[in-house]
């Protein structure tokens, strides 16, 4: 845990963020949650265990498209297949595809918005509410990104995080 914290606070000094919440799960399955910082550089609102941010567009984006392709690639899933082949507990998915997904042309909210704690109650919302609408050119928000996550790990049979499983149907 010293390297980690020896590179954010070198990160934070360096003002490559402000603060930041990390989390370690081991191969034994033991899980532990650090908070460093503040949630803004002229803020005083310390960053908290709890404390969920927006993933910048990068950050997302490439990991999941990169995924998503070697997916295709591998016959494990077709950019024209809708998202409810994966996710068929999800209501109103408005007949969106994988694309759909991959292009960012389905509405929603913004996740870090939403008034809830944990991720449960986030997946529950996006589960049950859907996309605000039917894929086009839509406003900018990184619900595409979560849902296509969702997809992947589905797709796939294994998590992100290899220890935690991979994403089950409710």
């Amino acid at each position: 845990m010293n390297a980690v914290n020896d590179r954010v606070e070198r990160a934070m000094r360096e003002r490559v963020f402000p603060g930041c919440v990390i989390g370690i799960v081991t191969k034994q399955g033991t899980q532990e949650i650090f908070q460093f910082g503040r949630l803004r550089y002229d803020a005083a609102e310390a960053v908290r265990h709890d404390t969920v941010y927006d993933l910048a567009s990068v950050t997302k984006s490439i990991p999941t498209a990169s995924l998503a392709l070697m997916l295709n690639h591998e016959g494990k899933l077709s950019l024209e297949d809708p998202v409810k082949k994966y996710i068929p507990e999800m209501q109103n998915d408005q007949g969106a595809t994988i694309e759909d997904l991959l292009r960012y042309r389905v509405k929603g909210p913004q996740l870090s918005r939403l008034p809830f704690a944990t991720l449960q109650e986030i997946r529950t919302h996006v589960f049950e509410k859907g996309f605000d609408g039917p894929p086009a050119d839509g406003v900018y928000t990184n619900l595409p990104a979560y849902v296509l996550g969702i997809v992947i790990e589905r797709a796939a049979g294994a998590s992100v995080c290899p220890e935690a499983g991979p994403e089950r149907s409710p």
